[in-house]
């Protein structure tokens, strides 16, 4: 049985492993402890895999005008939370689901939390030379079900977009027929889906409509009504840990401010409370 102290090092190497497509980072050992490089600050941010574009722009634009560094995690927003529950060095946590931030609340772990931003739910297709059925041959949800139809990707179960799209397809009826057939493929986060269908590894992916927008490689086809899942919110949360950390806080508060919502917005995601600053 493994000790407390290798339990944590398997969880630490865990959300390593999951943020391999981070920028690069200053100090390896800074990026570990979630100290700083030399004479550089520096904040360390878990988030969900879904916003590793649009938060690496907003990280840059900050390290621009701060000499502090930002090192982004990404990873499924539910192995992040347990991340952070067992004692990972995260200043903030950005979730693809309101769940994680009421989990960590209820731990005593949280200091403050905002929620912004949003998104919806999509249906993509392969294009190019990748394509396999085609957008032509899929157009609403019960295509899922035709013979054509081979494989269907979905984050995993406990990952907020694989838990979204399995309300979804359990809503409309369908659900238990695709696993019966056998065409559901389970990937570990949003992103490996869409990578599964940039790649033709399956013939459509329910993923977030902003992964559908970031991607050149793939059409989406179909957009579901909010209404056959849980709300699809980013809970931004800074943990308790820094509350007083003024470099963690200067973050947030960026990450709260008029430049950061705009490329939210560009992005694709939706703005909560547009009018409010």
């Amino acid at each position: 049985m493994l000790s407390i102290a290798e339990h944590f090092v398997l969880a630490t190497t865990l959300v390593a492993l999951l943020s391999a497509g981070c920028r690069p980072q200053a100090d390896d050992k800074a990026q570990a402890t979630g100290g700083t490089a030399k004479d550089q600050k520096s904040v360390v941010v878990f988030a969900a895999a879904s916003l590793k574009d649009v938060l690496g722009q907003i990280a840059t634009e900050f390290e621009k005008s701060e000499s502090i560094r930002v090192d982004l995690s990404f990873g499924p927003s539910n192995q992040l939370g347990i991340q952070i529950l067992e004692g990972a060095p995260a200043d903030i946590f950005i979730a693809a689901d309101a769940e994680w931030a009421r989990k960590l609340s209820d731990a005593g772990a949280v200091a403050e939390v905002k929620q912004r931003f949003g998104n919806r739910l999509a249906m993509v297709v392969p294009t190019g030379d990748n394509a396999t059925t085609g957008p032509k041959s899929i157009h609403e949800p019960h295509d899922l079900l035709n013979a054509a139809v081979g494989k269907v990707g979905l984050a995993g179960e406990n990952v907020p977009a694989g838990k979204f799209a399995e309300q979804t397809l359990r809503k409309l009826g369908i659900y238990s027929q695709m696993i019966e057939s056998g065409r559901v493929v389970r990937g570990s986060d949003v992103r490996t889906v869409l990578a599964y269908v940039e790649r033709g590894e399956v013939d459509v992916g329910l993923v977030y409509a902003t992964d559908a927008k970031a991607s050149k490689l793939v059409a989406q086809v179909h957009i579901f009504e909010d209404g056959l899942h849980d709300p699809i919110v980013y809970p931004m949360a800074l943990l308790k840990r820094s509350a007083s950390n003024e470099t963690a806080r200067r973050f947030f508060a960026f990450l709260n401010g008029p430049q950061s919502r705009a490329a939210f917005k560009s992005a694709g995601f939706i703005i909560l409370d547009e009018h409010n600053p």
